[in-house]
C-alpha cells in the first residue's frame, strides 16, 4: 500500500486535525505521564505529528517520530519545526533508535 498524500487524503477525509483533536493526544499523553514524567519518547507511526506536537508542549521529553510515509514526515517536519523533534522515514525496525 502507498502511504503518501492520496492515502492520507482518503483515510482522513482531508481533515487530519479534526480526526486527531488535541484532546485525543492529551489523553494519551496523560496516560504516559502517569508512569514517566520525562525522558525519551518515540512515536512510531507518527503521521503528521499531532501527538508529538502535544508532547512537545510539555517540554518534558526528548521527542522522536517515525512513519513509513515520506509525505507524512514532510508534513510533520513543517508542523514541528523549531520544536526539537527528530523525525525519520521508516518502519518499526528501521527507526535507528536504541
Amino acid at each position: 500500500m502507498d502511504f503518501e498524500q492520496q492515502y492520507f487524503a482518503g483515510i482522513y477525509g482531508g481533515d487530519y486535525d479534526r480526526r486527531n483533536p488535541r484532546w485525543k493526544a492529551r489523553s494519551i499523553l496523560a496516560s504516559i505521564l502517569r508512569f514517566r514524567t520525562g525522558g525519551r519518547l518515540l512515536d512510531i507511526g507518527c503521521a503528521y505529528g499531532a501527538f508529538l506536537a502535544e508532547a512537545a508542549r510539555t517540554g518534558r521529553f526528548e521527542l522522536s517520530g517515525t512513519d513509513v510515509s515520506e509525505h507524512a514526515i514532510q508534513v510533520a517536519r513543517e508542523r514541528l519545526e523549531g520544536k526539537g523533534v527528530e523525525l525519520r522515514v521508516g518502519g518499526l525496525f528501521d527507526t535507528g533508535h536504541e
